[in-house]
């Protein structure tokens, strides 16, 4: 009896490999002509855990200074995954641990949150995470770990109108843009045409939200070099639409393949209520034990529920949740609203 470890070439390690698809083929040779004897069989896995393939930013549309960190977990296991315990730190800062509760069937690939994670605006970090133990802790040796570089810049700006200024270089047909109203596309546009000298092409939209709100700015550019590569000095301005045209901020157009801003927009006539928001919506009862009711007076209404460690675990799409299987202790709401996000706290009994 012999085993064999066979280690996959650098150059093929990008490559996802379907396991079910893969063979072993073993054969007898006399030196290296005729083959005397052979079989092939199908791979069976006898030793496999689930495993992050990578780290993603999942998008919650949200202004506040935070990330949640999602791990695309692949389960290389003949059987179900129940729970997962993951080792997760920013930059330099000490390393947390936190256990998900989420079903994973063998040979499958989902999206897990690992949890909301603070960071500061506009400056550039890293995440790292690994999955060291699945199934009430069972061991997965060597895990490693896995990192994702991040960045969010969080602006605020008040009014009811707006101008987004995008100046591109040469190559304006790699540039295009989305911007993202709290629940979902508002505007998007590209297919630019290139200039055939070096220069710059100036475009002006007049940006009108519908409500207050978090709203999210995407700019992309294919070429990987952003919109101020030498070949024409673009740049990005986000203004306000009145006659001095304020500017509220501004990217030199040095991004890379993508720049991302989340705009904190409130008009002025609703600025003050949404400042109170916090305190016009109440939850009930609290203590909670099994349904819990949320009166903001808005018909409008959707909520998360988190724990203490920042994880996502419940969320409605009405004014009442239904808490019964979540565990005993204290969680964080946030209500959004036509009128923007409440926090408050409650108790589960």
């Amino acid at each position: 009896t012999r085993t064999y470890t066979y280690n996959i070439p650098s150059h093929l390690r990008d490559i996802e490999y379907v396991l079910s698809d893969l063979e072993v083929v073993v054969f007898v040779a006399e030196g290296q002509q005729e083959i005397v004897t052979g079989a092939k069989s199908e791979m069976q896995i006898v030793n496999g855990a689930p495993a992050i393939k990578w780290l993603t930013d999942i998008e919650t549309c949200s202004c506040a200074s935070e990330i949640e960190l999602g791990a695309v977990v692949f389960n290389f296991s003949e059987t179900e995954v129940s729970s997962m315990e993951f080792k997760y730190r920013l930059d330099d800062g000490a390393e947390q641990t936190v256990t998900v509760q989420q079903a994973l069937a063998p040979m499958t690939t989902d999206t897990v949150s690992v949890g909301i994670i603070p960071v500061v605006s506009g400056n550039d970090h890293v995440l790292y995470a690994s999955l060291p133990a699945f199934n009430s802790s069972v061991a997965i040796p060597g895990a490693p770990f896995y990192e994702l570089p991040v960045k969010k810049t969080v602006v605020d700006a008040e009014g009811d109108k707006f101008m987004f200024v995008l100046t591109t270089d040469r190559y304006a047909s790699e540039t295009s843009f989305k911007i993202y109203n709290p629940s979902g596309v508002y505007l998007e546009d590209g297919g630019f045409k290139d200039l055939t000298y070096n220069g710059i092409t100036r475009r002006q939209y007049v940006f009108d939200p519908p409500a207050s709100g978090c709203y999210k700015l995407e700019v992309y550019d294919t070429g990987g070099n952003g919109i101020s590569s030498g070949n024409g000095n673009g740049y990005i301005e986000f203004r306000d639409a009145t006659e001095e045209a304020n500017l509220i901020f501004r990217n030199d157009g040095k991004f890379g393949s993508q720049a991302n801003y989340h705009i904190n927009i409130t008009d002025i006539n609703s600025s003050i209520a949404g400042s109170r928001l916090d305190n016009t919506v109440r939850l009930y009862p609290n203590p909670v034990s099994n349904l819990l009711h949320v009166e903001a007076g808005s018909d409008a209404v959707t909520v998360e529920v988190f724990n203490m460690q920042g994880q996502k675990v419940c969320f409605a799409d009405k004014s009442e949740v239904n808490v019964a299987a979540l565990p005993a202790g204290v969680y964080m709401i946030k209500v959004h609203t036509d009128k923007g996000v409440a926090v408050k706290n409650f108790v589960k009994q």
